[in-house]
């Protein structure tokens, strides 16, 4: 076990790194997957410009640094300081404003203490020369084989448009359920307009290292990637789609405040990212369509638009790695809970091949999400409990929160009740 707690790295583009200091020397060779499958993801477009160029390797320089750094084993098992310079193109875009919204976006995203410094002499991520005419994207969506982005893949497949480009990353062996929900996503019966795919990655070169299990700047990094895209794409908005109750998480329980409550897609972080992307004179912003929709109102969603139960059954929701698993849901982390109450009220029945069921729940480890849910379906959930965790940001509507969080609580409810699970819970 590591106590250490401060690390500082020096991730450079052209093997230029600072002349002081006690850095640790970083870069894309340390990914396993190269830049390559972003780029081709805008190849049809025109450039990218060079402020998300910088923002993208900013993203992908968090996500590794991340990963290298194994959280202390000490009293607090959380808190990391954590240092990172980076090349970007222009390092005047950045200084002041960007950064300061950069770092405290990072600090309440992974809850750790960071500072991102910049300097000069990156190159453009995509310096491919185009030729004729571009064939640009009219919409840029995040597709990860979930069921929320599964399901706005096809509402928005069946509503008239220009091109749609979904942007899928290949960790956790999600490539394999994206191309399957892709291909049905074309065949349905309805569909309007033209819809692409293009699969990402962003796999480490593990080389011997104990990697942090932790994945806290994995939204951060998918976010940027469709800001890049849509960026040069030239689309106004990179959609991020997540129903509401995992967007805004709430803390089941005191112990899972902070730190233990993933918020990589809650209003108040997204209203960041747009004010960094403001304030490097970007044109993008980022916004989650499903922000006020039940996990069950987004599967009746993809019903209707015409995908089948085996459809919904296909798609990947679980909180795990897919190497702890042996099928694709574990049936028994939270995503999973919040995935079967919502199959649940939009089918009355849930398709879905878990890898546990609910009524054999017998060690803590697999019965704690659904023990810190029922607690949590026991108290009543206010305004006051909306907000004590995080903020949200102005123009986002509390009480449409709150119906939707409501409304929620009672398809988890519901599913519940229809399992009977509890005799199979251990003390």
């Amino acid at each position: 076990m590591s106590n250490q707690r401060s690390y500082r790295y020096a991730f450079t583009a052209t093997g230029k790194y600072p002349a002081t200091g006690n850095w640790r020397r970083v870069g894309e060779a340390d990914f396993r997957s190269s830049l390559q499958r972003v780029r081709h993801a805008v190849l049809p477009a025109a450039a990218t410009p060079e402020w998300a160029d910088d923002l993208l390797r900013i993203a992908r320089a968090v996500y590794l640094v991340d990963k290298l750094s194994p959280r202390p084993h000490e009293r607090d098992p959380w808190t990391r300081e954590l240092c990172l310079w980076v090349q970007v193109t222009d390092p005047d875009r950045w200084l002041g404003e960007p950064l300061d919204r950069l770092n405290t976006l990072l600090r309440v995203l992974t809850s750790d203490v960071w500072d991102v410094a910049v300097a000069g002499g990156a190159l453009p991520i995509d310096e491919q020369q185009r030729l004729g005419e571009y064939g640009t994207a009219s919409e840029v969506a995040l597709f990860s084989g979930g069921l929320d982005s599964t399901a706005y893949a096809a509402q928005q497949a069946c509503t008239p448009g220009g091109p749609l480009l979904l942007l899928g990353y290949d960790m956790a062996d999600a490539q394999l359920p994206q191309r399957s929900l892709y291909s049905a996503i074309t065949e349905l019966d309805a569909r309007q307009r033209p819809v692409n795919y293009c699969g990402v990655a962003a796999t480490l070169a593990k080389k011997g290292r104990k990697l942090e299990p932790s994945t806290r700047s994995r939204g951060f990094l998918f976010a940027t990637t469709a800001v890049y895209a849509a960026a040069a794409h030239g689309v106004a908005q990179a959609m991020v789609p997540e129903n509401g109750q995992l967007a805004i998480n709430p803390p089941l329980t005191p112990a899972r405040l902070a730190a233990c409550s993933t918020r990589s897609v809650h209003p108040w972080i997204l209203q960041q990212l747009n004010e960094l992307i403001t304030a490097v004179h970007g044109s993008v912003t980022v916004y989650n369509p499903f922000l006020y929709r039940t996990k069950g109102e987004v599967c009746t969603a993809a019903h209707a638009n015409g995908l089948s139960h085996a459809d919904l059954a296909r798609t990947v929701s679980c909180g795990s790695y897919s190497i702890h698993r042996q099928i694709g849901n574990c049936g028994y982390c939270y995503p999973c809970l919040i995935r079967r109450s919502g199959l649940h009220a939009a089918l009355g029945t849930d398709p879905t091949d878990y890898e546990h069921d609910l009524h054999h729940l017998s060690t803590l480890k697999t019965a704690q999400h659904l023990l810190d849910l029922h607690q949590w379906l026991s108290h009543e959930f206010t305004a006051h409990d909306l907000i004590a965790d995080m903020p949200l940001p102005a123009g986002t509507s509390m009480y449409e929160l709150l119906a939707m969080l409501q409304r929620g609580r009672a398809e988890i409810g519901s599913m519940l009740t229809a399992s009977s699970p509890w005799g199979g819970i251990c003390d």
